[in-house]
């Protein structure tokens, strides 16, 4: 044979996802090729592999103990074309790969097998505008306290998240120094993250259960660097380079990027901010039916196919509860569609779930009459593997159904050529928690549209809507009263600590003032104090192979989880001798924005307040806070509800007192009409 080789129609052999492959395989011969037959592949998957070192322990024969270092490696490989698309770019990373390529394989007959194989290339394609979070802004805030009474605050804002390949990020700085103290430089970096995840090399035979590794590996790509006066704003603009790739995620390998913003040399001034990158860019929203309408001419429905397009009346789709949802489906047709019916669903569900690994024992059965097991001596043995547990749980709290076209009312079975325009209304429950996106659960709300065609497969789409809370803190009165606490430690001596703050309910943006007083009578001074905000998130879920549902769930057959996460902190640094007393005030800045407190069925979300001094855990104390949306003494207007991500929690509350009985008695006759 003179040559084997294979060609791909696409140019450099390069495709996207959902792609035909599509080439030929050229033989050329001189002579007939006795084979059996020829078998052409096409393969396409991810592998990780990376090796470390690990502290191992063992017992020798005389039963002494002793530790030892071991090479470990760890490796995994996950196929993408058994069956499936191709769903993820070709790309080569230092522990890890994904790469596809073609094989060619002739069985001859008394003759040696030939092979050849060649790789192509897959280009990804992210839509951004088919992620709902990818238009939405992004913003944080950091605070210092360099001296009593005064605060250093900074303000990060990125007016969207999504962007691609040769993009600015454009970043906004809004400085507010409240002291004399300087500030040096802010650095910003755009940083891409490799997440690996790979199993440990093993022979055994259960290595199916064993649990994944992961390994995290950051680079960084751009970065910019700015000085800084006392207080101004500042723009800057983070180049992204045109051969970054995008983001991805598959079972094995997570690309992700991040924007690290730090202020000076101090590491506690380091703010993160995650960003997606793709290959089609954010498009401003489309015009409004209206403005379509008085367009100069009818659109061109011969260049397009069928679209379905979802939009809400509320700018960013955004609404609380109690409000209507509305909205219209518009459907562009370059020819009628046949259709049986059409419905249009709200759905909004809570979700709970995590994997639990144990280790487990199962028994090898012996073969007695197996002599390749080693005959009539074989006996059964136990050995260990790692298996997981589901837990998964599900809580429904809005759906509907609205049918804006049927066959019945439409004898011809058609939605006619051109812009169909369904509109839609529906109702939120005045009760439904918020959006939220938590490790192990969920709220999420959406607008689908099943449309029912006869002899082909049905349509859907769907579009994400967010759903924040009103919490009127007025409304709950325990939240109001001061919240005292002590703390005592008996070592030889008598310390004490008396914590206090003003109230036990506050809003983003809002600064909580924390007053520590001490009794020291130990024999060393004090030096520090600090105070830091936690949120817990409390979920709740049953095992997936129970007799229940995962919607029908129950308390007495589910497991709990918590997560806990560090949400504002600040220390102060002060001085009280030993054998004296002092009071100490502390300033606690809480973000914005900040997820409210709520509580639903599975999952709930609460704060507290942690006040330690030194970090002795005897003189620790803890207050348990709400965090809402309307401050304490402002009352909600009806006409418009406050937002949810701007709430201003520093503007002076001015409570009067109510009027005497006798001027309430003078107002009352004043008003009443003359007698006759």
């Amino acid at each position: 044979m003179d040559d084997l080789r294979i060609e791909y129609d696409a140019p450099n052999g390069v495709y996207f996802p959902g792609q035909a492959v599509t080439g030929k395989v050229v033989i050329q011969n001189r002579e007939w090729i006795k084979a059996r037959f020829l078998k052409i592949c096409i393969h396409g998957g991810a592998h990780t592999s990376w090796g470390d070192t690990e502290r191992r322990h063992r017992i020798d024969d005389k039963g002494r103990s002793e530790h030892y270092n071991e090479h470990v490696t760890y490796n995994a490989t996950v196929n993408y074309l058994s069956g499936e698309s191709i769903a993820w770019k070709s790309t080569d990373g230092q522990n890890g790969s994904v790469r596809y390529k073609i094989q060619v394989e002739i069985l001859r007959i008394k003759k040696s097998k030939m092979e050849v194989e060649k790789v192509f290339s897959v280009l990804p394609y992210v839509d951004l505008n088919s992620i709902p979070r990818a238009g939405l802004p992004l913003e944080d805030s950091i605070s210092w306290l360099p001296k009593k009474n005064t605060e250093v605050k900074f303000k990060f804002y990125i007016p969207k998240r999504g962007f691609v390949s040769g993009d600015t990020i454009p970043v906004s700085v809004d400085i507010e120094n409240g002291s004399s103290s300087k500030i040096s430089t802010i650095t910003m970096k755009l940083i891409q993250i490799n997440h690996f995840e790979a199993q440990q090399q093993t022979s055994h035979t259960a290595k199916e259960f064993f649990r994944f590794n992961r390994k995290n590996i950051e680079e960084e790509i751009s970065r910019i660097q700015k000085k800084c006066d006392t207080a101004e704003t500042l723009r800057f603009e983070l180049e992204i380079p045109k051969e970054t790739r995008p983001t991805f995620k598959t079972k094995l390998i997570h690309l992700a990027y991040k924007v690290a913003i730090s202020i000076g040399n101090d590491k506690k001034l380091e703010c993160e901010l995650p960003i997606i990158l793709g290959t089609v860019p954010v498009q401003p929203r489309p015009p409004s039916y209206s403005v379509a309408v008085g367009m100069s001419g009818p659109p061109c429905y011969e260049k397009m196919d069928h679209t379905y397009t979802i939009e809400f009346d509320q700018p960013n789709a955004i609404y609380v509860p109690g409000q209507l949802v509305r909205g219209t489906l518009t459907i562009y047709n370059a020819c009628a569609l046949n259709a049986l019916s059409l419905k249009i669903c709200i759905h909004g569900e809570v979700e709970t779930f995590w994997k639990k690994f144990a280790s487990k024992d199962r028994v090898k059965k012996a073969y007695p009459n197996d002599h390749t097991h080693g005959g009539p001596r074989s006996h059964g043995h136990y050995y260990k593997y790692s298996d997981h547990t589901k837990y998964t749980s599900k809580l429904n709290v809005v759906t509907a159904v609205s049918q804006p076209w049927s066959s019945i009312q439409n004898p011809t079975n058609k939605i006619p050529i051109g812009a169909n325009i369904f509109p839609f209304v529906f109702q939120l429950p005045v009760n439904c928690p918020p959006c939220f996106e938590g490790t192990h659960g969920s709220v999420r709300y959406h607008v689908h549209v099943e449309l029912n065609r006869p002899w082909s497969l049905d349509v859907e789409a769907k579009r994400s809507f967010t759903v924040i809370p009103i919490l009127d803190l007025n409304m709950i009165p325990k939240v109001m009263n001061p919240m005292l606490s002590n703390a005592c430690k008996h070592s030889g001596f008598l310390s004490s600590r008396e914590f206090s703050i003003p109230k036990g309910g506050y809003t983003p943006g809002e600064v909580i003032p924390i007053s520590v007083f001490i009794h020291n009578h130990a024999k060393k001074p004090i030096y520090y104090a600090k105070a830091k905000l936690m949120q817990h998130v409390h979920y709740q879920a049953q095992q997936e192979n129970t007799h229940m549902l995962p919607d029908e769930h129950c308390h007495k057959h589910c497991e709990h989880k918590t997560a806990e996460s560090v949400i504002s902190e600040m220390e102060k640094s002060f001085e009280i001798k030993c054998c004296s007393e002092g009071e100490v005030q502390l300033a606690l800045v809480l973000p914005n924005p900040l997820m409210p407190t709520f509580q639903t069925a599975i999952l709930e979300v609460d704060y507290c307040i942690i006040v330690e001094v030194e970090e002795d855990k005897k003189l620790r104390c803890e207050f348990p806070v709400t965090i809402g949306t309307v401050p304490i003494g402002r009352v909600m207007g009806l006409a418009r509800a406050p937002t949810y991500s701007i709430v201003e929690g520093d503007i002076p509350l001015v409570v009067e007192a109510p009027p005497e009985y006798q001027e309430r008695v003078e107002v009352v006759m004043a008003s009443a009409p003359p007698s006759e």
